[in-house]
């Protein structure tokens, strides 16, 4: 099993073309290449994916990037959120997606794939180590909620195909921030399939690339083992952070994982205990939301992440 410790940078905020150009630097990735560690069941501490559904929102412009501030609908203490936090900020409800009655994708909020030139567009993938690209077509809604299927069908020039969605360019967050997910992860006996994963990302800019505004993996499918990473550098594609890793414990099944984010730590936090911290180099640039299911490994395909809402609350 590879050490979790031991990953790449994700491919960022570039177009894909640059995606693609992006150099595997860590043992981890160089494992990948010559042994097809994964086994079949997740991927490098390298964030991927793409997110789910919508609901309806007022939002305030921040730098640019529209910013979830105000709603009316589920209350915080409704959320996974410890009752020491409800407690310590006037919290308002933001973006709140509950897939077990939606249909489709709320345009307004999110969108499939990566870098996708449409709906029905075949795109990514995100990380150069995945072995699938992202078809709109493994993004089925049921009762459960939004499922994201690895197959074994080859689209976009790789053997097998998974799913994914995100908010880039429509809905972001900053500072003062809870976001979490209540997700179905594939996997048996405590071992997490292929390479499932919910983050927030940062916008690349004329002054910052990735990890420059930092990343927050809040929950990813890695060597079998559900993780938590931070990401950050003071130069473009330089990982200076690199920190978390696998978290103990069967987190296969449904799980809520959550993020609370302010100006100087973040708290990462699963069925409302915290499992990690971040004290240092806290970035404050605006961040989007990315869900997806994916797999860098011919070993194990046809599972499924499901996940039945997107939450977030803020405060000022």
């Amino acid at each position: 099993m590879p050490n979790p410790m031991d990953h790449l940078p994700i491919n960022r905020d570039t177009d894909p073309a640059a995606v693609r150009k992006r150099t595997a630097t860590s043992h981890f990735a160089e494992r990948v290449r010559q042994n097809g560690v994964h086994q079949g069941v997740a991927g490098s501490s390298v964030s991927r994916r793409a997110l789910i559904a919508g609901a309806g929102a007022t939002v305030a412009a921040v730098a640019g990037i529209e910013v979830f501030r105000r709603f009316t609908a589920t209350p915080v203490d409704r959320s996974s959120m410890p009752q020491s936090v409800i407690r310590s900020y006037d919290w308002a409800v933001g973006l709140d997606s509950d897939f077990t009655t939606a249909k489709k994708l709320n345009p307004k909020v999110w969108q499939q794939g990566w870098f996708a030139a449409g709906n029905t567009a075949i795109s990514g993938p995100i990380n150069e180590n995945e072995t699938a690209a992202y078809d709109p077509k493994n993004l089925t809604f049921a009762a459960e909620g939004l499922q994201f299927a690895v197959t074994d069908t080859p689209v976009g020039g790789r053997p097998h195909s998974g799913a994914g969605i995100n908010t880039r360019n429509l809905v972001s967050l900053t500072p003062g921030c809870w976001a979490e997910a209540r997700l179905h992860l594939p996997g048996r006996g405590g071992v997490v399939y292929d390479w499932p994963g919910f983050w927030l990302n940062g916008y690349d800019t004329a002054e910052k690339e990735w990890p420059q505004y930092g990343e927050i993996d809040i929950v990813e499918g890695l060597g079998g083992e559900a993780a938590w990473h931070y990401h950050w550098g003071e130069r473009a594609g330089v990982d200076q952070a690199n920190l978390g890793g696998a978290v103990a414990g069967d987190h296969t099944g449904w799980h809520v994982f959550a993020a609370h984010w302010e100006s100087d730590r973040i708290d990462i936090y699963f069925d409302g205990g915290r499992v990690g911290s971040v004290k240092k180099n806290v970035q404050s640039d605006p961040h989007y939301l990315i869900l997806g299911h994916s797999t860098s490994s011919p070993g194990r395909v046809g599972s499924e992440l499901v996940c039945s809402s997107v939450r977030t609350w803020t405060h000022t």
